[in-house]
Order: structure tokens, then sequence, then C-alpha cells
């Protein structure tokens, strides 16, 4: 069937029943019907493609296309991508001409390379998958090199196996103009735009994936992610609004819908019919869980529920690091050091020596290139040093990871280093966190605005402390009863 999705009106339908060795020749037959009840002219290049058998094997076709099916994010557990590597070594097997399994083969072997642990031991089996990667890729580019399987297989070797975000963006958009609704391969492309820095094109690639296919979990991850980014609260509003219409189920995104009013308004009580809607909560099998748990943990900060923070904190960043594998993750090293400064505010110092021990011994594991949360971990030293009984070399880390900073080109990381360094500036150089938070704002993108100091202040004492910031916050208006609620700004 063939329906308006406008109007809801059946445009065309039809019954076919057919031998099962003649799949492809129905799926052409299909496509010819379609097109000519729609008066679509058909060049005879196009003719030729619709005709076209991918592969004389119905058992490669099939092992061929339940690979695909598991390869639903770049985060896909590595022993599902074994098992995909498995099926595909079966098909090209079974026809060593298909070209899609092998253009799939070198991609499922790419993505291996990034959910490798990286333990001393496991390099070698890194190694093994880049090179695998490259090898099948070779076969599928003699094969077919201007195949969209194949300009897809390079994207993801040169983005996840040489880090070469260019190249990657050549190849993926050679993938399509082959086919150009593939939501998959418009989210790969968003993310090496983001990656180099192209941040306006990454948002508008990442807006029409999803245009395209409003129920792919990426399409609307990336997306989100990407007016997050931009604090663009008005188009999250948005795009929660229609998530929720299109799946009523999810409780989450009606929770979120709040969170993003309040940042937009600063109302105290629009953050009430947050919170209100946070107790609330009904979580349905469809949710997504982070939503409720982060929200009781601000909940709780504000509300001086430190414990209530503490047991949340703990099972949202083990998550987090375990999903790291053996790579360090900053942010995860970050988390920790803020958790560990609260500790030493309250006065559990031994709990906090702990957490900074650990930190000290993650911060010199191997980073994860790929992974969006991974940065420069000179960024860390001051905070660590600081933590560390050192407040004398933590102020001299800090003016050299500023001077890095400040000389490095604009890309995705350095803005969210730049944030990383305003946290640790209320900690380490509270006299600097102003200056620093103001020249955020003149970024292109910013990892955090005016809204996300106020809607999180304990995040950045130093700043919310600093009268310069506490004048633009009562000439601004929104946040004045907010913060004063809680105690983070004087009663005037």
């Amino acid at each position: 069937q063939l329906t308006d999705s406008r109007s809801g009106m059946n445009i065309w339908a039809e019954k076919f029943d057919r031998k099962l060795e003649n799949i492809f020749a129905l799926q052409s037959e299909i496509s010819r019907q379609i097109a000519g009840k729609l008066k679509a002219q058909i060049s005879p290049k196009e003719a030729a493609n619709l005709d076209k058998i991918p592969t004389s094997s119905i058992s490669a076709y099939d092992d061929y296309l339940k690979a695909r099916a598991s390869l639903t994010s770049l985060w896909v557990k590595l022993e599902v991508l074994t098992k995909a590597a498995e099926l595909l070594q079966s098909a090209t097997t079974a026809d060593p001409e298909f070209v899609d399994a092998w253009a799939l083969l070198s991609t499922i072997h790419s993505v291996q390379t990034l959910r490798v642990p990286a333990r001393e031991e496991s390099t070698p089996v890194k190694a093994a998958f880049a090179a695998s990667a490259l090898q099948t890729l070779r076969t599928a580019q003699k094969l077919n090199p201007h195949h969209v399987s194949t300009y897809r297989a390079e994207g993801y070797y040169q983005m996840l196996v040489g880090s070469d975000y260019v190249a990657a963006a050549r190849s993926i958009d050679q993938a399509i103009m082959i086919v150009p609704n593939d939501t998959d391969n418009l989210v790969l492309l968003g993310i090496a735009y983001q990656r180099m820095g192209q941040l306006d094109k990454s948002t508008l690639t990442f807006e029409r994936a999803y245009q395209l296919d409003k129920a792919n979990p990426s399409s609307v991850g990336f997306l989100r992610g990407a007016y997050n980014d931009e604090g663009n609260y008005e188009a999250l509003i948005q795009l929660y609004q229609e998530q929720l219409n299109l799946n009523p189920q999810r409780n989450d995104y009606a929770l979120r819908l709040k969170y993003c009013q309040f940042l937009i308004d600063g109302k105290l009580e629009s953050f009430k019919a947050y919170e209100t809607a946070l107790s609330a909560l009904e979580l349905t099998e469809q949710c997504d869980a982070s939503a409720w748990k982060r929200g009781r943990m601000v909940v709780a900060m504000l509300n001086g529920q430190f414990e209530a923070y503490a047991e949340g904190w703990r099972e949202r960043w083990e998550a987090h690091y375990r999903g790291h594998g053996n790579f360090v993750c900053p942010l995860q090293i970050n988390a920790e050091a803020d958790h560990a400064a609260m500790l030493i505010e309250r006065g559990n110092t031994d709990e906090a020596r702990i957490i900074v021990k650990r930190s000290l011994a993650g911060i010199k594991l191997p980073i994860n290139p790929n992974a969006g949360c991974s940065f420069d971990v000179d960024m860390m030293q001051p905070k660590l040093a600081k933590l560390n009984g050192k407040p004398e070399q933590a102020r001299v880390d800090f003016e050299m990871a500023l001077t890095k900073l400040n000389a490095k080109a604009d890309d995705f990381k350095k803005f969210m280093e730049k944030e990383i360094l305003l946290q640790t500036a209320s900690l380490v150089a509270p006299d600097r966190a102003y200056a620093l938070y103001r020249d955020i704002q003149l970024d292109p993108i910013r990892m955090v605005d005016f809204q996300t100091v106020c809607a999180n202040p304990w995040t950045y004492p130093g700043l919310v402390a600093n009268a310069d910031f506490q004048a633009e916050v009562r000439k601004d208006g929104r946040f004045v009863d907010f913060l004063t609620a809680y105690g983070f700004l004087p009663k005037v």
C-alpha cells in the first residue's frame, strides 16, 4: 500500500504472490509500479539500478540483512558487532561478489575499533580490526568503487580509523548523492561536520535526517544534542512536543519540555512545575530514565539533599564510565573531581581522597578520539591539583591550560574544553571565571550559556558569586526569584 501521509488517502495498493527465488525481480516490479502510479520519470540509469540483483544467494542476502539490522549506532556492543561480522563472513563466502556485504563488513570492523577497550593487551586486537576494515574496504572498492555501500564504508573507515573527518564527509556525501534519503548516512555526515567545527552544517544535516525519519533514534538523538549545544531551547521544545505526539508513552519528553520552558523563562514557578512533574512521573518501558534520574539529582542539590544527589551521581557516572571500556573519559574525570570538591566542602575528605586518587590514575589512560565526551586531559590538571592539596600548582596549571586552549583552532571539542575550564575557574581561579564566561558567549557554539549557569548554580559557584554576573542576572530578570529562593543570589 502507498498512502499520502498528509491526507491519509490511499494512493495505490496491490497484492504480490511470487516464489521466493524471484525476490529481487519482485522488488524491481514493485518499484516500477509505484513509479508509474506516481507518474515519475525513470531514467535509463535508474531503470538499470532497479533491475540490478545485489546477490544471487538468498542465504547471503538474509545474513546481510540481519547484520545490517544490528548496526543501529556507533555504540553497538562489541559482542553484537562480532555476531554481525560472522554473518557477513558467511554472506561473502556464499557470494564473493556481494559488494554490499563486503562494504558492511568493513563498516562493522571500523566500528569494532571504536568499541575495543584500551588495555595494553587489547592494542593488537584494535590494530587487527583496523587492518580488517581496510582489507574488506579494498575488496568492496575493487568490486564497485562507486557503489553507495562502498562510499559509506569509506566514510566509516576515514572517520573511525583514520580520524580524517574531511575525507569522511567527502565519501559520505558521495553516498548521499546516490541515495539522498538515507537517514543513517545523513546522521554520519552531520557527525563529520560537527567534528570539523562546521556546526551550522551539522545541525542542518541532522534536521534533514530527522525530517526524513522522525522515528529514527539516531536522528532524534543527534538533533536533540545539536539544539542543546546551541542553546536553542525553543527548537528543543518543538522537537520534544512532536516526539511526544508521535509516542505518548515517552513521558520523559514531557519532563524535558518543562525543563526547557524553565530554561527559557527562568521563572521559579516554571521550575516548581518541572519539580512537580518529576515527582509524578510514571516511567514507561519506552522512557529514557536518564532524564528522570538527572532531574532528581538537580532537585536534590537545590534542596540541600546531598545524599540523595550522591546516590544518583554514583549510578549515573559509573554507567558512563563502563560505557567507555578502559579508555579515559575526561568528562567522567571532571564529574568525579566536582563530586570530590563537594565532599570536601561537607567535610567528607576520606571519600574525596579515594575519588581523587582514582581520577589521577584514570587520567593516564588512553583517550578514545571518537568519543564525543573526550577532550584534552590538560584541561583537567588544575582541578585535580587543587583537590590533591596543591593550590599554587593548580593556579599555574590553570593559566597554562587557558593559554593552550586559546591557541587552538575553533572546533567542537575546544568549546567543550572551555566549559570545563569555566567550571575549573570557579574552584581554582574564581577571579578569572566571569571573563572566561563572557568569552564563551562570543563563540559560535556555547556549551554553557546564561540559562545553564543560572539553572545549575552549584556547578559554577565562583561565577554565580561574582558581582558582575549577579548584576547581569538582575538586569536580565528571569532567574532572580529562582536564584534568590535557593540562596544563590542575595535579597535586595
